[in-house]
C-alpha cells in the first residue's frame, strides 16, 4: 500500500516538474513542445524569439501571446527573430536562416496545408532586417504594407524601443489583412521630432519598386546604377513606388521614407527620392531633397525636369521616366561641380594635343571625306588665327549633358591653343530618342571675337544645319563660319539681310530727298481755332474733378494645369522635424 502511494505521489511530482519545466522554457522564448491546435493547423511553441536579451519577460510573453492571436485572426504564421547575427548562428544570409526555422523537423513553421508562414529577421549587430515570405500569391498580405510594417518595426528596435517594434509590426501586417483590428499607438513614439535620430542604413536597396513598374532585369540594372552613383558622387538617389501614400501628400510620404529608412549620404544626408504614387485615384510622382548639397543642386530645375518624364510615365514607359531622373541628377552634380576624371584621364595626366584628330567621330555619323577635308582646314585656321577648333559627333553623352561633355573632352584632352587655351568647340548628339542636338562651347582667348551672343548665333545656324541628324552639313557651316568670323570679327550676311537692308537705304534716301524738296515751298496756312487767340486773354476760374463709374471689374487668375505642380526652393518638413526641399509633382 506504502509503495502504491509513493508511485502516485512520484508520478504527480513528475507532471509537476515537467509543467513547470516547460511553462519556464515558454517564458524565456524557447521552444514548449510540438503540441497541435485543435484543428491541427499549426505548432503551439513560442514565436518571438529574442537571443539579445532586448525585452524582459513580461514582455516576451505579451508578444508570444499577440503572435498566437495573430495566427488564429489571420492564418499566417508569423514569427519575429531578434538576433545577434546570422553568421553566428552558421547562415550566410537571412533567407537561409528563415529558411532552416521554416523547415525545422522538430518545430516546423507555417499555418494550414500549404503552411502559410512570414518570418522576420533582425541582426542587431548590422543593424538589418528581412521579412521572409513563404506565403502563396493569393494568402501573401500587400508588399507595399508589409515593407511599411518593417521599416517602422526596424526604426524603433535600432532605437532601443524592441517592444513597440515588435508589436508595431504585428499590428500593421494584421490591420492590412483585416482592417476591423487597429493598430496601437507605441508606449513610447519615436517616430516624432523630439525623438528622432538620423542614421544611415547602408545595406538597404536604393530602388525600391514596390508597385512592380520594372522589369526583373530593369530593377537590376536601375539597382546596379543607383548603387554607382552612390559610390561615385557621395549622393543618394532614391527610387520609391508604391500602391498608395499611407494617406498623406506625396511630399510628406516621401520625406518620412528617406528619413526613417535611413538614407542620406555623408554627414549632411545628402540626396533625393522619386516617390511614384500609383493610387488609381491619386496617380503621380513627386521629388523631394534632403541636405544642403542636394537642394542646392536640384531645386531651381525641378519643375522643368516634371515635365520632362510626363510624356513617359503617361505612356506607362516607367523605366525611361526614372531613367530620366536618375539622369538628370548625374547630369547636374557634373554641371555643378568640377570633374576630377574625365574619360579616365585625371586632371594631373593632361597634355597637350598638338597632333590629335580635331574632328572625332567614335560612332562613324559623318563621311570620310567631310572629316578629312574639316581636318585640314582647321589646321589652316589653328596656324593662322591660333584659336582651336574642335568638332564632337557622338551618339549619347552618358553622365553628361552635351555642353559639359564637350568642356570635359577638350579640357582633359588638352585642346586649345597658346597659354590662354583658345578654340571654339561644338558638339552634334543624336540619341536616337530625340531630335539631334548642337551645342556650342568658346574657350579660352577666342571669348575675344565669341561674346554671348555671337555664340548662341554660331550654335544657332549649326543648329540649323544639323535639322534630322544631317551631321555633315552641321560640321561643315560650324567650321566655316567660325572661320568666317575669325577672319572678318562678324559673320556673313544673308541675302535676305542684304536685300533688306537696300530696300530700307533706298527708302531713307527716297524721303529725305522728299523732305529737302518740300523745304523750298513757302505755304502758311492756318487750321487751328488757337493761332486766332490772343496769348494770355483765355483762363480757367474753376477747375473741377469728377468720377463718371465707380465700378471696378475684376477677373480671376486662371488655375495652374497641374494641381501638384510647384517645386523650387523652400521647405517642408517630415515628421522627423527635417526639413526637405522640392515637392510639387504632377498626375498622370
Amino acid at each position: 500500500m506504502k509503495t502504491k502511494r509513493f508511485l502516485v505521489l512520484l508520478a504527480v511530482m513528475f507532471l509537476l516538474f515537467t509543467g513547470v519545466a516547460a511553462a519556464a522554457a515558454d517564458t524565456t522564448g524557447e521552444s514548449s513542445g510540438t503540441l497541435m491546435s485543435d484543428d491541427g493547423n499549426y505548432h503551439y511553441y513560442s514565436r518571438m524569439i529574442d537571443v539579445t536579451g532586448s525585452l524582459s519577460d513580461d514582455e516576451r510573453a505579451t508578444l508570444r501571446d499577440e503572435l498566437f492571436d495573430f495566427i488564429d485572426d489571420v492564418k499566417i504564421d508569423l514569427q519575429i527573430y531578434i538576433i545577434g547575427s546570422v553568421e553566428k548562428n552558421g547562415c550566410a544570409s537571412i533567407a537561409e536562416f528563415a529558411e532552416s526555422n521554416y523547415d525545422d523537423p522538430k518545430y516546423p513553421a507555417g499555418y494550414g496545408a500549404d503552411r502559410q508562414a512570414l518570418i522576420y529577421v533582425y541582426e542587431k549587430e548590422k543593424d538589418h532586417s528581412e521579412i521572409i515570405s513563404f506565403c502563396t500569391a493569393d494568402a501573401a498580405p500587400d508588399r507595399f504594407e508589409v515593407m511599411k510594417a518593417k521599416y517602422y518595426a526596424d526604426y524603433y528596435i535600432r532605437s532601443g524601443n524592441v517592444y513597440d517594434g515588435c508589436r508595431g509590426l504585428i499590428d500593421r501586417i494584421r490591420h492590412s489583412l483585416n482592417y476591423t483590428h487597429s493598430i496601437r499607438p507605441a508606449i513610447r513614439d519615436m517616430m516624432t521630432a523630439s525623438e528622432f535620430v538620423p542614421f544611415h542604413n547602408e545595406s538597404v536597396s536604393r530602388l525600391q519598386d514596390y508597385s512592380n513598374l520594372l522589369t526583373a532585369s530593369q530593377q537590376e540594372a536601375m539597382e546596379e546604377r543607383l548603387q554607382h552613383i552612390r559610390k561615385d558622387y557621395q549622393m543618394d538617389i532614391v527610387v520609391l513606388t508604391g500602391p498608395n501614400s499611407d494617406g498623406k501628400v506625396w511630399e510628406d510620404f516621401a520625406d518620412d521614407f528617406y528619413d526613417y529608412v535611413g538614407f542620406g549620404y555623408g554627414d549632411d544626408y545628402d540626396g533625393m527620392i522619386l516617390f511614384v504614387d500609383m493610387d488609381p485615384s491619386d496617380r503621380g510622382y513627386t521629388i523631394t531633397t534632403y541636405g544642403n548639397r542636394a537642394r542646392s543642386l536640384y531645386d531651381d530645375k525641378i519643375e522643368k525636369l516634371y515635365d520632362e518624364m510626363l510624356d513617359s510615365f503617361k505612356e506607362g514607359a516607367y523605366y525611361e521616366g526614372i531613367s530620366i531622373y536618375v539622369d538628370f541628377a548625374v547630369r547636374t552634380i557634373n554641371r555643378k561641380e568640377p570633374a576630377k576624371s574625365f574619360g579616365g584621364i585625371a586632371r594631373a595626366d593632361i597634355k597637350d594635343s598638338t597632333d590629335a584628330s580635331r574632328v572625332i567621330d567614335e560612332d562613324g555619323l559623318l563621311k570620310d571625306s567631310v572629316r578629312n577635308k574639316l581636318e585640314k582646314q582647321i589646321e589652316k585656321i589653328r596656324k593662322e588665327y591660333k584659336t582651336d577648333v574642335l568638332v564632337l559627333a557622338v551618339r549619347d553623352t552618358g553622365d553628361y549633358y552635351p555642353e559639359d561633355y564637350l568642356k570635359n573632352y577638350f579640357r582633359f584632352n588638352g585642346y586649345g591653343e597658346g597659354s590662354k587655351k583658345s578654340g571654339v568647340g561644338v558638339i552634334l548628339v543624336d540619341p536616337d530618342t530625340q531630335k539631334a542636338q548642337a551645342e556650342v562651347v568658346v574657350f579660352g582667348g577666342a571669348s575675344g571675337k565669341f561674346n554671348a551672343s555671337a555664340t548662341e548665333r554660331l550654335r544657332s545656324m549649326t543648329q540649323s544645319a544639323l535639322g534630322s541628324s544631317h551631321f555633315d552639313s552641321a560640321a561643315t557651316k560650324f567650321v566655316n563660319k567660325t572661320q568666317f568670323r575669325l577672319k572678318w570679327g562678324h559673320y556673313p550676311l544673308k541675302t535676305s539681310t542684304t536685300v533688306f537692308i537696300f530696300i530700307v537705304v533706298f527708302l531713307v534716301v527716297s524721303i529725305i530727298a522728299a523732305i529737302k524738296k518740300g523745304a523750298n515751298k513757302s505755304i502758311s496756312k492756318a487750321v487751328t481755332a488757337t493761332e486766332y487767340v490772343v496769348p494770355g486773354s483765355f483762363q480757367i476760374s474753376r477747375l473741377d474733378e469728377r468720377f463718371i463709374n465707380s465700378k471696378v471689374t475684376k477677373t480671376r487668375k486662371p488655375e495652374p494645369s497641374s494641381s501638384r505642380s510647384g517645386g523650387g526652393g523652400g521647405g517642408h518638413y517630415s515628421s522627423s522635424g527635417r526639413s526637405h526641399g522640392g515637392g510639387g509633382g504632377r498626375h498622370f
